[in-house]
């Protein structure tokens, strides 16, 4: 796993031995979709300007901060998503030949848009299977085939 960049200079403003570690930093953040309510993140960490402000969140604090943007994005969706557009992710994951574990793990990394129920329960949007049906195809598409009788000859002759 890749390592945080330790700062020193804030590359900002250019002030020296300025940055700062800071913890459990609580942000807010605004969504440009419309529907979506300011929300907060909070336990974040990283390198901050002690001159500007401005800083620098970790990797972890990163997905933590995309992952409760996909989250509050699934209200909304909830909000605006006909029940006939969703599919269980038992659905999605036989569709897609993968596990139901991978369906999880996609929407909790937001590679998969869904909608979350009063429940708390996640339906992936049918949509989404096309896309990734669409990007199977396209992967398929890319590899070569290799005519193995014509690879085991030229592999005698040398």
């Amino acid at each position: 796993m890749a390592r945080d960049k330790e700062w020193i200079d804030c590359p900002v403003c250019g002030a020296k031995d300025s940055m700062v570690w800071k913890t459990n930093v609580t942000e807010t953040f605004k969504s440009k979709a419309l529907g979506i309510e300011p929300y907060q993140v909070t336990g974040l960490e990283g390198h901050f300007c002690s001159e500007c402000g401005d800083g620098f969140f970790t990797r972890k604090s990163e997905n933590k901060i995309r992952a409760e943007m996909v989250r509050q994005k699934s209200f909304y969706l909830a909000k605006v998503t006909l029940f006939k557009d969703l599919l269980t992710p038992d659905h999605l994951a036989k569709e897609l030949g993968v596990t139901r574990q991978r369906i999880n793990t996609m929407m909790n990394e937001g590679l998969l848009k869904y909608a979350t129920q009063e429940s708390n329960l996640r339906l992936p949007l049918k949509s989404e299977l096309t896309r990734l049906l669409q990007e199977q195809e396209d992967k398929r598409e890319k590899v070569i085939p290799v005519n193995w009788n014509d690879y085991k000859k030229n592999m005698m002759a040398n």
